[in-house]
């Protein structure tokens, strides 16, 4: 049996697994930050409190439903003197996606090991994507020469919901889930049977249910003469996006289909605008370049802007163009003036005299509420990303070409170049909540839970997870290291180190071996 490190996992008990039975964890965990019960005294009071009136009580009960039944907001304890705090946390929810909550060392919270998931103990396991209900997994069944299958599993409890046999029958096929659970894998093929992996003739896609019915399997021809082709997809709530690019020319196509495999739209993305960004919050996605950018409406496909209509072409011929997806919609920027765009391509406001970093701290949120800023005085600012207006701004040393920053949660993060300190903002108000020492040789950011930053340092290709509060800079804890292969991921980006998007959702550590294991991690309560 593959148990994780540091108490990732359960330990062998005699009737078998028992997550219950493990040794003591050299992580001790803090007193419960969640909200308590009411001891007797809260509750004498409360007797008392209900004995004003029925009027009043009438009034009470329907303001908390009011509160409680607010979309997106989770399951909170909701009192008078909580709900300011709650309210600007609502607030800052704009810059995710979000992790699970990570306030401490997260635990297990159940691991299948991958010969009970497909009835051989021969097998292992690797992970495709995840979303709040469900985990997809690629399970090759048997070892070496065996036979690859797909498998679902509950997110909350680990039990499998259904395994079918993997599309195209190669552990080179892609997988990923929309908000319902249904799954589009996708496979290269080269017709004249190449040895070179990175030429392509076409792409293969297989569609399924959420129940794991076979759905639609098609091929989508790849044209021009330059078959050097790589594909990425994004999960959408209902569907998914396909983006085919060269490698060495200026194809690129953009696919969007419903989550039974219908073909909604197709474009074909202007040469030169490699980078890609999605935003959930607005429906957008960018293609952009250094010096030219296009947004496209996801539900509809329709071009919503092309930069040279609005960008100072004298400004953005010369130095080039930043641009960028917020919480409302997006920015495009040059060295001088920073233009704000609604979702719908309608330009909002002007920024004059600032930019917006072209050197992002990777990753950054495609949501987030503030447009960052900055200019060669050393200054940063962050304007209101619906209006344009600049709430605030602050000395932070160095031109804006000399430090990276990243939008994460409600919190602007800025790091000089090489330096090891980076300093924590609250996007709101510019105050300086902390400086996170960076005391290791490789360190990025994964993603945020809105209260806590997770970031990952290499080591001699071992990994270690870091978490801080963002509220004081301060380290939280500190994860065991992932090595021979193991790796930690999040549900909605596969590699938590991987990409330049925020990662969300669950955390799932996988053991890859013959014998292998997937843990979810969390926390109990």
């Amino acid at each position: 049996m593959t148990t994780p490190p540091g108490g990732w996992g359960p330990q062998q008990g005699p009737y078998g697994p028992s997550p219950e039975r493990r040794p003591p964890s050299p992580y001790a965990q803090p007193p419960s930050p969640y909200p308590q019960p009411p001891g007797p005294a809260d509750k004498s009071r409360l007797r008392l409190l209900l004995g004003i009136g029925a009027a009043a009580l009438v009034v009470v009960v329907v303001a908390v439903l009011a509160v409680m039944f607010v979309p997106g907001r989770g399951h909170q304890t909701q009192n008078a003197q909580q709900s300011a705090p709650v309210e600007a946390k609502d607030r800052r929810r704009t810059g995710g996606p979000f992790l699970d909550p990570i306030p401490t060392l997260p635990v297990s919270l159940w691991t299948d090991q991958a010969g009970d998931i497909v009835g051989d103990a021969n097998s292992s396991v690797r992970f495709l994507s995840a979303n709040e209900d469900t985990v997809l997994l690629s399970v090759l069944k048997g070892g070496a020469g065996g036979t690859y299958l797909l498998a679902e599993l509950d997110a909350a409890t680990g039990k499998k919901k259904w395994q079918a046999p993997a599309p195209f029958g190669s552990s080179m096929t892609s997988c990923d889930l929309a908000g319902d659970s249904s799954v589009l894998c996708t496979t290269e093929f080269a017709a004249d049977s190449s040895l070179d992996t990175s030429l392509s003739d076409g792409l293969r896609l297989a569609f399924f249910g959420p129940d794991g019915a076979a759905g639609k399997t098609f091929t989508l021809d790849q044209e021009g003469a330059d078959r050097r082709k790589t594909t990425t997809m994004y999960p959408l709530k209902d569907g998914f996006l396909v983006r085919q690019s060269a490698v060495d020319g200026p194809m690129q196509l953009v696919t969007r289909f419903s989550n039974s495999g219908d073909q909604r739209w197709t474009v074909t993305g202007p040469p030169n605008q490699p980078n890609v960004s999605y935003s959930a919050a607005t429906g957008l996605l960018l293609l952009s370049g250094s010096y030219a950018a296009t947004v496209y409406n996801v539900d509809t496909g329709q071009q919503i802007a092309d930069s040279s209509a609005v960008a100072g072409a004298e400004d953005s011929e010369a130095k080039g163009i930043h641009a960028s997806l917020n919480g409302s919609g997006f920015t495009i920027a040059t060295s001088r003036q920073v233009r704000v765009f609604n979702a719908q391509g309608k330009q909002t406001n002007l920024i004059a005299g600032w930019s917006s970093p072209d050197s992002f701290m990777r990753p950054s949120s495609s949501q987030c509420g503030q447009i960052m800023l900055g200019n060669e005085t050393g200054a940063i600012a962050a304007a209101d990303a619906a209006t344009g207006q600049v709430l605030w701004q602050a000395q932070a040393g160095g031109d804006l070409s000399t430090k990276s920053m990243s939008c994460v949660g409600g919190y602007l993060l800025v790091r000089p170049n090489g330096s090891k300190t980076v300093s924590v903002f609250e996007l709101d108000t510019g105050e300086k909540t902390g400086t996170i020492a960076v005391d290791v040789a490789s360190w990025s950011v994964v993603g945020t839970d809105g209260s806590t930053l997770l970031a990952v340092s290499f080591d001699g290709g071992k990994k270690t997870y870091f978490a801080y509060d963002l509220a004081t800079g301060k380290r939280s804890w500190t994860s065991p290291r992932s090595e021979n292969g193991q790796y930690l991921v999040c549900a909605r980006a596969g590699a938590a180190d991987a990409g330049d998007s925020l990662v969300g959702g669950g955390l799932y550590y996988v053991v890859p071996h013959l014998g292998g294991s997937i843990t979810r991690l969390g926390h109990k309560g």
